[in-house]
């Protein structure tokens, strides 16, 4: 890859909004099928502990439980995070289930969308037989990921990746993540290949050996709604400091700092998260970083009521009639930012 200009060369590709309905639509369907799996392992489990109950009970538990968390996901993110309160805990199988059933399809259309537009807009390029290494950070279930894909096949790229690693503080995603993957069509799953997710968490400043080994080999770094969760604890960490004859800065900084710092010349940041204004903690956190650094802005929106769209199968009408309760498909403000890191570095 030369450093010379950001992303990579050649392609234009015609993105089509059906193709992006199908996919989202087949990511859905696939959820969907997770929770009906999830339902029978739970009857089986309590067949086998001599339980006297039908599929239809266990599975009326487990919406209730579903429905449970998922309000009080929104409980959190509302109201706790801002004051410190409370982090959310996805330990939980159908905890997990329930955010991806709301808000993953939300998130992989975002991504898609934003990297579509700025390849129309000529802010980005791309190879048409280019591979790359992806980190997602605070990746939850791989939206991020997904969302890639979806952009790059409709970029005539079947298989976009080179490597792809996925940071979070809950690693049981690692079990969600898998089950989705194994029930996607072949020509989704063969595309991603080897998937690794790796234990992160965004109050640890100074990053493993490890951690720092799989953000440095990673041209394509994301951050998508997961700045926002943890930028009340961040702020307070932000400390700046002057350059001195050339050399970094030197002082305690946060976690956000360590992974743009430690970034290879050449590579991308996707940044998506909430925000009506450029004005908002955790833009300003990830921003701050980023400009000390020597980061170029390549791509910058804001997306009032952005629509996904939606192509429901008629298994999935079935089911949100079941659930009396639609995945999340249209959301307020979302701040988007594509960042180059050049060859020069602080």
């Amino acid at each position: 890859m030369s450093y010379g200009q950001p992303f990579w060369r050649i392609a234009q590709p015609q993105f089509s909004s059906q193709s992006a309905k199908e996919d989202l639509s087949q990511f859905l369907d696939t959820i969907v099928l997770v929770f009906n799996i999830c339902v029978d392992r739970n009857v089986q489990l309590q067949l086998e502990e001599g339980k006297d109950r039908t599929k239809e009970q266990v599975s009326c538990d487990l919406k209730e439980f579903c429905m449970a968390e998922i309000f009080n996901n929104s409980r959190v993110y509302k109201y706790n995070l801002s004051r410190q309160i409370e982090r959310l805990d996805f330990n939980n199988v159908v905890t997990q289930w329930g955010y991806m059933y709301v808000y993953m399809c939300r998130h992989i259309h975002l991504v898609y969308h934003v990297m579509s537009t700025a390849l129309r807009q000529n802010r980005i390029t791309v190879h048409s037989k280019m591979q790359t290494s992806i980190c997602a950070i605070g990746a939850g279930p791989g939206s991020d990921v997904l969302g890639l894909l979806m952009f790059f096949r409709e970029a005539g790229i079947r298989f976009p990746f080179s490597e792809i690693n996925l940071l979070d503080r809950c690693v049981a995603w690692n079990d969600s993540w898998r089950s989705l993957i194994e029930k996607l069509p072949k020509d989704i799953s063969g595309a991603l290949g080897e998937c690794n997710y790796h234990h992160f968490d965004f109050f640890n400043d100074e990053l493993t050996d490890n951690l720092r080994r799989v953000i440095n080999k990673a041209t394509f770094v994301t951050f998508v709604k997961s700045v926002s969760p943890v930028s009340a604890w961040l702020r307070g960490k932000q400390f700046h400091y002057q350059h001195r004859n050339g050399q970094p800065p030197r002082g305690h900084w946060h976690s956000i700092y360590s992974i743009l710092q430690c970034m290879q010349p050449g590579a991308i940041v996707l940044y998506i998260d909430n925000g009506s204004s450029q004005n908002t903690v955790h833009r300003k956190i990830l921003m701050d970083s980023a400009l000390l650094l020597g980061f170029q802005v390549l791509y910058e929106d804001n997306l009032t009521d952005f629509r996904m769209p939606c192509l429901f199968s008629k298994t999935c009408k079935e089911f949100i009639k079941y659930m009396n309760f639609r995945p999340c498909s249209v959301a307020g403000q979302n701040d988007t930012l594509l960042l180059w890191k050049p060859n020069r570095t602080y």
